[in-house]
């Protein structure tokens, strides 16, 4: 879909084959990268929303005794 749409965007381009197949490699690598961002910044939210909230944990443990 998103190929199509860049065909149609600049059809000058994509007259080679080499030049298709290189950039939909990159395209499937820049949409790699950025599924790997995603996942990461994901990673990262749940790790410090873990810590802040064992650390909130031990505050209402500190508070009962």
């Amino acid at each position: 879909m998103l190929f199509s749409y860049l065909k149609d965007m600049s059809p000058e381009i994509f007259q080679d084959e080499k030049k298709d197949h290189l950039i939909c490699c990159l395209i499937l690598i820049i949409e790699y990268f950025k599924a790997v961002l995603v996942f990461s910044l994901a990673n990262l939210v749940i790790k410090i929303w873990n810590r802040y909230s064992f650390y909130q944990q031990k505050q209402n443990r500190d508070k009962i005794n």
